[in-house]
């Protein structure tokens, strides 16, 4: 046997040997990962309904407000007072907490007190958290009637509440002006950042957006 036929048969040996040592998927490229489904966001949509609201818009409901209270009637027309304070068309939007309406709208009081600072949720006592949620909008103030701006939807997905709003014309107004405010529900949430935007639908843009960190 020659010599050049030696060196074959070696060569040919030392691959085999290699090829075992590595396995039989040597040289293959890898199989490709199965892709994971985006998890799913979650979304609601929140009765217009179930907002507390100083405006006389048919869809939501403004006979909730228990006006048979003494407590409610003064903290709310605090909130009113302070509200006409403002610049009627520089809207505000933040976060309360409140086991009801009664105990929202105190926070809202004091959230309104002194030098406001919205980057958690107002508590009434801070010692004793109350683990309901509602958002507060002051979308400005206007004539009552017929109401100036309209609540199209409140949505909730994922950790954004997004307010929809538009601003209907009317060539007859009232002569009078009122602060729109809504408290809307927003029930337990988990911990972590929320989103709360106000999004003028005339305008089809974000008109406010504020984050809440909501457990801290």
């Amino acid at each position: 046997m020659s010599r050049n036929r030696w060196s074959g048969l070696a060569v040919v040996g030392a691959a085999l040997v290699v090829a075992g040592l590595l396995g039989p998927g040597h040289g293959r490229a890898p199989a490709p990962k199965p892709k994971l489904k985006p998890k799913e966001t979650q979304r609601r949509q929140i009765p217009l309904k179930s907002i507390y609201t100083t405006s006389a818009q048919e869809e939501l409901n403004q006979e909730r407000i228990p006006s048979d209270r003494p407590e409610v009637h003064r903290d709310l027309e605090a909130v009113r007072e302070k509200m006409t304070e403002r610049d009627g068309d520089s809207p505000l939007v933040f976060m309360v907490a409140g086991k009801d309406f009664p105990a929202a709208l105190r926070a809202t009081c004091l959230g309104l007190t002194g030098a406001p600072k919205f980057d958690e949720p107002v508590e009434v006592d801070p010692r004793k958290r109350a683990g309901e949620y509602w958002s507060v909008v002051f979308l400005g103030i206007r004539h009552s009637a017929p109401p100036a701006w309209l609540v199209e939807s409140v949505e909730q997905e994922g950790c954004t509440v997004t307010v929809r709003y538009s601003e209907p014309f009317s060539p007859v107004n009232s002569a009078d002006s009122d602060p729109y405010l809504l408290w809307i529900p927003l029930g337990k949430l988990k911990k972590g950042s929320i989103t709360l935007q106000l999004y003028h639908a005339d305008k089809k843009r974000v008109q406010l957006s504020r984050r809440v960190r909501v457990g801290g």
